[in-house]
């Protein structure tokens, strides 16, 4: 198969997984029940969070489709048709929520889903100009040049979606203060959970040998890491579940000791080797902890409705001083949650989605 065939094939692989992503996102873990009137759920307040959120949900599916249509000789008529796709799509999305109790049909969403494929369709060019900018680097282009770059990069993009999961994210203030709540516990809340910590701490270093092990300079690799990490904690905070945890920031923490540790001791072959061996370490870490303590649902088991708001309404952050800050939805905040629960709210708030 010729190389640009094969890259187009990629490409539409790409495009379909990102399809599939952005359907779970839309549609997962809410029961079909009655329907409303499709796109008539706004109401008289447009979010900014919310606009901003979409943009960025559909501007990869419009680079993606621009991409698959670059070689075509009518590549302007395919950008119109792409276009059309992905409105068509988002309509799609939003016609189903329309069933789906829980969920939020709204022509705001439509029109700014619609707005970031379109983004994505027009960004293409620059996109090849800051690709072709970063070969000339040679660090970089001596990394993708590597026969590690492949595994490295399905290595972290593995342990990103991980801690990701389950990939619903949201920029309500309540959820992103509920995702901080643990941090009031830090002196009271008892010894760290080891085999927690353990899973976290070999998990990162991992990443870390890994980032080494493609012939990177040490302050280099420690420096992508850390912005792995900071990318890692950051969108754990913009999740519509509890995610972080103490452990999971001691664990971060002393992955850059333990990673400089692990480069000074191990070089050539045995470095390439470190990765896998401290991958599996940390899968098993999960594997035999003694017991798997209250976290976040895995990607295909997510509550919804009444059991995702009883969890949320037995988080720590559930206080009484949380209550003049609600946010009426049932992922706004845990106290949002527990007013539900209570009897406040005659059922579950609606839940705002791409």
């Amino acid at each position: 198969m010729p190389a640009a065939e094969r890259s187009r094939t990629a490409i539409a692989v790409a495009l379909i997984a990102y399809l599939a992503f952005i359907a779970y996102q839309s549609l997962g873990g809410a029961t079909p029940g009655a329907c409303v009137a499709p796109l008539a759920q706004q109401g008289s307040h447009l979010s900014r969070g919310d606009g901003l959120a979409n943009l960025a949900a559909y501007l990869p599916l419009g680079l993606l489709a621009a991409a698959l249509a670059a070689p075509l000789r009518a590549r302007m008529l395919a950008l119109g048709v792409a276009f059309a796709a992905i409105a068509a799509f988002s309509l799609t999305m939003e016609l189903l929520q329309a069933c789906l109790p829980g969920r939020v049909s709204s022509w705001y969403d439509w029109a700014t889903n619609s707005a970031g494929g379109l983004a994505g369709l027009m960004a293409l060019p620059a996109a090849v100009r800051l690709m072709r900018a970063a070969r000339t680097r040679s660090a970089l282009a001596a990394a993708i040049a590597s026969p590690l770059w492949t595994p490295v990069v399905l290595c972290a993009a593995a342990w990103m979606a991980m801690s990701l999961a389950p990939w619903r994210f949201t920029l309500d203030v309540g959820t992103i203060r509920g995702n901080l709540a643990f941090l009031r516990h830090l002196v009271d809340a008892g010894p760290l959970e080891p085999w927690k910590l353990a899973r976290h701490l070999l998990g990162w270093t991992a990443i870390g040998a890994a980032l080494r092990a493609l012939g990177a300079d040490v302050p280099i690799a420690l420096r992508r890491l850390a912005w792995l990490a900071v990318a890692a904690t950051l969108g754990q905070l913009l999740l519509d579940v509890p995610a972080l945890s103490r452990e999971e920031l001691a664990g971060i923490a002393l992955a850059f000791p333990a990673c400089a540790l692990a480069f000074a001791i191990a070089s050539g072959a045995a470095l390439a080797r470190l990765p896998a061996a401290l991958a599996l370490s940390s899968v098993l870490a999960y594997q035999f902890a003694p017991h798997v303590g209250p976290g976040r649902p895995s990607p295909g088991g997510r509550r919804s409705g009444a059991a995702a708001c009883s969890a949320h309404s037995s988080s720590r952050c559930c206080s009484p001083g949380w209550a003049p800050r609600c946010r009426c939805r049932c992922t706004g905040s845990c106290c949002a949650a527990r007013n539900w629960r209570v009897g406040r709210w005659p059922g579950p708030p609606p839940l705002r989605s791409s």
